[in-house]
């Protein structure tokens, strides 16, 4: 019988390991010509759950062909060898980051193409509209142009998809007609009522337009910016709108608020007769709650990338993981345990079995 001598034990071990490796390849490429077939086709056969689950298996083939990476760099012994391996393992990370960058904006265009319905609709609405002049008219413009800004503010790559490009033109084209009629209508002098209407905000009318020479702040859903947000909106609506009725206060908030969840809340608030602060109420609680902040900072810790044990990078990703516990604190202060499970604390203090986020040793979590 014989006995295989230890550097052929350690060949074949590397020979395993790369023929486990090339199974991972294999998956990663199969992945990417899926992702590829996605963004060449037209939006409306982008299905959010097929997204994701090429997102996760994805991640799950990079995570394990990672691991089996550093497990053949650990058993190398050659420099050469290992130098080799070392590039050819930086050009496939970066094959592995160009598909994560893609499906990031896939889905993102899934999602402006999605709330872009709703803006077609709005559009249809005011173009079939049968007086043009009327308060309802201008309210609804104003509430389309809020609502079309995120859509049209969006990085150029992910306006660049062909259908998204034309839905955008279409938009601004007749957006463009929309004001010129209703620049028309406001220079046409009216004749003012006999008597004074007073609207509440439990009434069923529509809020009047919010006064141009405030500086309104804008949230765009972002629970990491409710917090800023609400302070900024607080301090306008004490400050400068102090003298302001209710119902020009829920205008404000509505400019305000660019979700169209977001103003089907305002509205509905506004016909049971709420009053202002208990809509930021409502609104905190949709947008601002501590149960949406905490996994979005949680999944930034996961997606911080390995360190090469060097001081300096577990130095920096010591830092990054500080900077997202003070973040938890800002939103959530004393009662951050109340808010997040012992299993999640573990997760984002010490990283999962086989993350991508493994702190070194000797790295503790903050008291």
């Amino acid at each position: 019988m014989t006995t295989l001598s230890e550097d052929d034990a350690l060949r074949a071990s590397i020979d395993h390991l790369r023929r486990q490796r090339a199974q991972k390849r294999g998956q990663v490429t199969k992945t990417q010509k899926k992702i590829q077939s996605l963004l060449d086709s037209h939006p409306d056969d982008w299905d959010p759950a097929t997204i994701d689950e090429l997102s996760e298996g994805l991640s799950s083939a990079v995570t394990a062909h990672d691991k089996l990476q550093s497990q053949i760099n650990e058993l190398l012994l050659d420099e050469a060898a290992y130098e080799q391996e070392l590039a050819e393992s930086e050009k496939h990370d970066d094959i592995h980051a160009d598909l994560r960058l893609s499906l990031r904006r896939v889905k993102q265009q899934q999602l402006l193409w999605s709330d872009s319905h709703s803006l077609m609709d709005d559009m249809e609405y005011l173009t079939h509209s049968s007086d043009k002049t009327t308060p309802r008219f201008g309210l609804k413009l104003d509430s389309l142009f809020t609502n079309c800004r995120p859509l049209f503010n969006s990085s150029p790559t992910l306006r660049s998809h062909p259908v998204i490009k034309e839905r955008i033109q279409t938009l601004r084209k007749a957006l463009s007609q929309f004001s010129k009629i209703a620049d028309e209508a406001a220079s046409t002098p009216t004749t003012p009522p006999s008597s004074p209407v007073i609207s509440t905000p439990c009434s069923h009318d529509k809020p009047k337009m919010a006064p141009l020479n405030l500086d309104i702040p804008k949230f765009t859903g972002d629970p990491l910016q409710w917090e800023s947000f609400e302070l900024r909106l607080k301090s306008l609506l004490i400050h400068r709108a102090d003298g302001y009725s209710d119902i020009d206060k829920f205008a404000i908030i509505t400019q305000a608020i660019v979700p169209a969840q977001g103003k089907t809340l305002i509205n509905d608030k506004m016909k049971d007769g709420a009053s202002v602060p208990d809509l930021l109420s409502a609104l905190r609680q949709m947008f601002g709650r501590p149960q949406l902040v905490i996994p979005i900072l949680v999944q930034r810790v996961m997606n911080l990338p390995r360190t090469n044990h060097s001081a300096t990078s577990i130095r920096n990703l010591k830092e990054r993981v500080l900077d997202n516990y003070r973040a938890l604190n800002t939103h959530i202060g004393a009662d951050l345990d109340k808010f997040m499970p012992h299993y999640i604390r573990r997760v984002f203090f010490r990283g999962g079995q086989g993350g991508a986020f493994a702190p070194p040793r000797g790295f503790c979590a903050p008291p």
